[in-house]
């Protein structure tokens, strides 16, 4: 049997993750992955993501251009973590918790807008849906 690690996210759910080494062979299953490396006794996490097709996945992430996957490759990432999960929904919660409640090196907003931008559709969305005051 692997080593286990339970990560808790925000909400303090506990998520017990089976330990692999970095070049394990996977199925693609449905899971909830962490790259991550072990200095000295403790885990760094590297990447949290999650997936319905794990093998594949983690072959976007030996092959892709986006910032994360380079942060990955050069993270020096030793060990990905598994949590078995085959529901999307349930897969796409752990996740956002684990993701919250943890430090993740890697996990970088792709085409994240900036503050100004946000505040811009925040305002935009609010004035598209207040109604003018009527005067009489």
């Amino acid at each position: 049997m692997n080593e286990t690690v339970v990560l808790y996210g925000e909400i303090r759910e506990p998520y017990q993750f089976e330990v692999y080494p970095i070049d394990s062979k996977f199925e693609d299953v449905g899971c909830v992955y962490v790259y991550s490396k072990k200095i000295n006794d403790s885990w760094e996490y590297i990447y949290i993501g999650k997936t319905n097709e794990l093998a594949r996945r983690l072959r976007e992430h030996e092959n892709g251009n986006e910032r994360s996957d380079k942060c990955i490759r050069e993270s020096g990432a030793t060990h990905i973590f598994v949590y078995l999960d085959d529901t999307e929904l349930s897969r796409s919660q752990a996740e956002s918790d684990i993701l919250k409640g943890n430090s993740f090196s890697c996990n970088i907003k792709e085409n994240s807008k900036s503050d100004e931008d946000q505040d811009f559709t925040n305002k935009t969305i609010k004035e598209a849906f207040t109604k003018p005051q009527m005067r009489w």
